[in-house]
């Protein structure tokens, strides 16, 4: 699932996996456009892409 950049892509074909595993890292800016700043892209932690969820086929 498309999402505009808003969140990682959403893949929802295996079922009990997470739809997405990657995230922004963003801050708090009070000047900011919707009150966040972005830090890092869009990242995925080594452990968080290799990890199985407990319900994963």
């Amino acid at each position: 699932m498309k999402t505009d950049d808003l969140v990682a892509e959403l893949d929802y074909s295996s079922p009990g996996a997470p739809p997405a595993r990657g995230v922004y890292v963003a801050e708090v800016d009070a000047k900011a456009e919707g009150g966040l700043t972005e830090v890092a892209p869009l990242y995925t932690a080594p452990d968080a892409a290799g990890c199985t969820a407990p319900f994963q086929k």
